[in-house]
């Protein structure tokens, strides 16, 4: 279920704060959530709108925590392969084997 309109089923991995804005905060998982594709596509074109939606949805200190971070990092590349090796370390753990490129196996 969408984690933005609880209307329709989620179908997009979701940015609350886009890497356009810090590219530091794409792979943070507290910047990420479930949503579908009709409210990813409407926070694209009315970003403003929707950040006061996201502070009532998850948190004025969980928005602004992401916001700080993407803030700092600006310009700042981020080395994948560190990303997904801690990824798969995280799923492993609770018995999802993860492979860059291919679906993860439960």
């Amino acid at each position: 279920m969408c984690r933005i309109c609880f209307k329709r089923p989620g179908n997009v991995a979701y940015h609350l704060i886009p890497k356009q804005r810090g590219h530091g905060v794409r792979w943070l998982v507290e910047n990420g959530v479930l949503a579908c594709s009709q409210c990813n596509f409407g926070e694209m074109i009315n970003r403003a709108s929707y950040r006061d939606k996201h502070i009532f949805l998850f948190g004025k200190d969980r928005v602004e925590g992401i916001e700080k971070v993407a803030s700092e990092s600006v310009g700042m590349k981020v080395d994948r392969f560190s990303v997904f090796s801690a990824l798969s370390l995280e799923l492993k753990k609770i018995g999802i084997e993860f492979v860059a490129g291919m679906a993860p196996e439960r």
